[in-house]
């Protein structure tokens, strides 16, 4: 009879602890749905815009050297920057009284020497050479310097030294060629970017003087990534728009012009340039100023434009589906600023995004929007 009542009441202790047990499970509450904020997705053709910045530079930079030394007597403004010039125009003419008495020395020999020679010609002809040296002489006395008349024998040229002439000619084509040194013209039209040249200074050989730019063939160079630079190339024809970073000007558009040849090892990017026209000569394209560049290749099919914090750690975003969470697997093909091109087998129109930051994304787990829970 102990033995029994023991068990009974060990009996009636288990069942106790039981039902307590489950009245204790039945009064946990499951947690509340986690409220997040949600966008209706609407997939569309999407462009990749690479936006980047650089400098402006021109496509056309010349520095200007002098070839003879001596007092500068003529200076185009000074050579002030900004000083605008054309192709040809006289920059800075160095004093050349030395060269020029050089110059009317071998003239006069030259001269000289084509008199003897067509007198003595005169008498007598036998290679009928006097009409093309007369002609020479003719064109040297109007005050031009011609080629000078091909030999055509060894007969001829023993008479040509007889009088000097060959000689006489080298000189003054020499001592020509050093006074036309003593003048410095503009190469291109352009703009001066350095100088300040002055008169009455001395230069001396091999000085630069001058850096002359072309203000209106332009270019930029900006860094893109790899990815993002295969993506252009793979597209047909890329639209490159440039304009001031402060937007105070018209936006230009320009060309891909060419591509760096190797990848920054710490940057792990590649150089591109861009080349673009200023006709208008902007103040905010003068090279040297700070723009820039949007590109934008072919347009990426039933792609999803969202913010980069939607993206998950394990390449997936979140949707709501029904009142919970689904993660759906996407592929980044791009970036536009601080958001994200995606798509995906698993997008489609009218889904749910959730735009809400979430640390720990559970598959199944309860959300609810601003108008409620929607699922159980």
């Amino acid at each position: 009879m102990v033995i029994a009542a023991i068990i009974l009441v060990a009996g009636g202790a288990g069942t106790a602890l039981a039902m307590r047990s489950r009245q204790s499970e039945e009064s946990v509450e499951a947690p509340p749905p986690r409220q997040v904020t949600t966008t209706i997705v609407k997939l569309s053709a999407i462009s990749q815009a690479i936006v980047a910045q650089g400098y402006v530079e021109s496509r056309e930079v010349l520095p200007v050297f002098t070839q003879v030394g001596g007092e500068v007597v003529y200076s185009r403004d000074n050579l002030r920057p900004g000083t605008r010039v054309s192709r040809g125009d006289l920059l800075v003419s160095i004093d050349s009284s030395d060269v020029r008495s050089d110059v009317e020395l071998a003239e006069t020999e030259l001269l000289r020497g084509l008199a003897g020679l067509l007198a003595s010609l005169d008498t007598q002809d036998p290679m009928a050479i006097r009409p093309k040296w007369a002609a020479f002489h003719a064109r040297l006395i109007a005050g031009t310097v011609p080629e000078l008349p091909a030999t055509e024998s060894e007969r001829e040229r023993l008479v040509l030294s007889t009088y000097g002439v060959v000689e006489s000619y080298l000189a003054l084509e020499r001592s020509g060629r050093t006074l036309s040194h003593h003048n410095v013209v503009a190469p291109f039209d352009g703009v001066i970017l350095e100088g300040a040249v002055p008169e009455g200074v001395v230069v001396t050989p091999g000085q630069q003087i001058v850096t002359i730019i072309d203000p209106v063939n332009l270019e930029i160079s900006v860094s893109v990534t790899q990815d993002e630079l295969a993506y252009l190339q793979r597209s047909a024809g890329t639209e490159i728009a440039i304009r001031p970073t402060d937007r105070s000007e018209p936006t230009l558009t320009g060309t891909l012009d060419r591509t760096g040849g190797f990848t920054d090892r710490k940057t792990q990017t590649v150089s591109l340039y861009v080349r673009f026209e200023n006709r208008e000569e902007h103040l905010g394209f003068l090279p040297g100023t700070f723009a820039e560049v949007e590109l934008a290749g072919d347009p990426i099919p039933a792609a999803l434009l969202v913010p980069r914090g939607v993206i998950n750690e394990d390449g997936t975003i979140n949707t709501l589906d029904a009142g919970h969470l689904t993660k759906r697997s996407v592929d980044i093909r791009g970036y536009r600023g601080d958001r994200v091109i995606v798509t995906g087998a698993g997008l489609r129109d009218g889904m749910e995004l959730v735009t809400t930051t979430i640390q720990i994304p559970i598959e199944g787990m309860r959300l609810t929007t601003e108008s409620g829970v929607v699922g159980n």
